[in-house]
């Protein structure tokens, strides 16, 4: 994993004992999130992206893959079942609201706008 902070550790193990319990899809399991965590961190070096928001959408990015959800809808079914989950994690509103943002965008074609972070 990319160097984290103690605060940062704390929360990405948290995460990543979720995706344990629901973990189902060999593709899309702890594997793929801590490689998707590990670039993301790195291609947010010298911004001011929120390191927090990106370790939880990282890990918790293809929740609902393991409940026989895809494409574009995806992400949405995904915050919608980690949204309790999502509450009692160490956030302020702001990288809450970056962090469901990211999970539910990351699947999504946005005519125009941009393109998703992973292949489908």
């Amino acid at each position: 994993m990319s160097a984290l902070t103690d605060d940062e550790q704390a929360l990405a193990e948290r995460c990543l004992g979720f995706m344990r319990r629901i973990e189902s899809s060999p593709s899309h399991g702890i594997d793929h999130s801590l490689k998707t965590m590990d670039y993301a961190l790195k291609l947010s070096i010298g911004t001011d992206a929120c390191r927090k928001s990106i370790i939880v959408s990282s890990i918790l990015h293809d929740v609902s893959r393991h409940a026989g959800f895809g494409g574009e809808c995806q992400g949405l079914e995904s915050v919608r079942m980690i949204e309790s989950f999502l509450g009692v994690l160490p956030l302020t509103l702001r990288e809450l609201a970056l962090a469901k943002d990211a999970i539910i965008n990351h699947s999504r074609e946005l005519q125009d706008e941009n393109v998703p972070i992973e292949s489908n």
